[in-house]
């Protein structure tokens, strides 16, 4: 396993780096290339929400994740994922999107 990762529905794109010094994960949330939001984890903020307005387009779900008891591994989920972005709607996407580990 690896420290990042990243899963495609329709045209976004999560992508989630752990830190290498363990009990931290970034998501970045895109679009056609272009970044729409950036979500920070640590064992304090298990649970982030995306709200993302910029009309017509939108883009808004909740994003959790767990750690392992040493912080050096865990898995990213999301609820209720849904977006219209450049006239492409999508979701709502819920569930497993994927895991890191820095062993």
């Amino acid at each position: 396993m690896a420290n990042t990762g990243s899963r495609t529905y329709g045209n976004m794109v999560v992508k989630w780096t752990a830190s290498t010094t363990g009990s931290a994960v970034s998501v970045a949330i895109s679009s056609g290339g272009a970044q729409i939001a950036q979500l920070e984890f640590t064992p304090d903020t298990l649970n982030q929400y995306l709200t993302y307005q910029n009309p017509p387009q939108f883009a808004t779900g909740r994003f959790m994740v767990t750690f392992s008891a040493d912080g050096k591994s865990g898995q990213l989920s999301c609820e209720n994922f849904v977006w219209d972005i450049n006239k492409q709607p999508g979701g709502p996407v819920s569930g497993f999107i994927g895991t890191w580990s820095l062993s």
